[in-house]
């Protein structure tokens, strides 16, 4: 009886761990100059009045995330000098945070952002979207695809820390 009850304890807090998505995936919604430019480029964004965004649905059985991780690759940066464009985050609808992509920035990205806890096990919505229209002939940008880029869940801190000690507590009650 023991060795059931410490399986599940384990299994229990083991499914609150950072969850890993490729992002954008082929999966993404797309809305940009082009879209998908090839399998492995989105883009030509320049523009909030278009709409350009990036949207997917990651499946993740998190109970709760507090931080999601970008890391993104710029292959492609034709902006025009002193402009960028600022993109917001968003999970599920809520405002994360922002961040921008500067004039002759490329290569690899990263941002963290911290939040309060968003609850949606099962799946999680996670939205880019520019936050500014760069002027007629400014440039755009392109964003790296499918295997390059990452968006990671962490689960809140408490999240895995009550799922265990609430095995704990069962497993004590077992054995009294």
């Amino acid at each position: 009886m023991k060795c059931i009850a410490m399986i599940a304890v384990a299994a229990v807090a083991g499914s609150a761990v950072a969850g890993v998505h490729t992002f954008p995936s082929s999966g993404s919604a797309v809305v940009g100059s082009v879209g998908f430019i090839s399998p492995t480029e989105v883009g030509f964004f320049w523009s909030a009045t278009r709409g350009d965004s990036v949207q997917e649905t990651l499946a993740d059985t998190l109970p709760i995330v507090n931080q999601v991780k970008l890391d993104l690759v710029v292959p492609r940066n034709s902006l025009a000098s002193g402009l960028s464009l600022t993109w917001g985050v968003e999970l599920n609808g809520t405002d994360i945070g922002t961040f921008a992509v500067a004039s002759g920035q490329t290569g690899p990205i990263s941002h963290t952002f911290d939040f309060a806890g968003i609850a949606s096990p099962g799946s999680y919505m996670l939205r880019i979207e520019a936050r500014n229209t760069i002027p007629g002939g400014g440039g755009s940008h392109t964003f790296a695809a499918v295997d390059r880029t990452t968006a990671t869940l962490l689960p809140a801190p408490g999240a895995a820390a009550l799922l265990g000690l609430g095995g704990l507590v069962a497993a004590r009650r077992r054995r009294v």
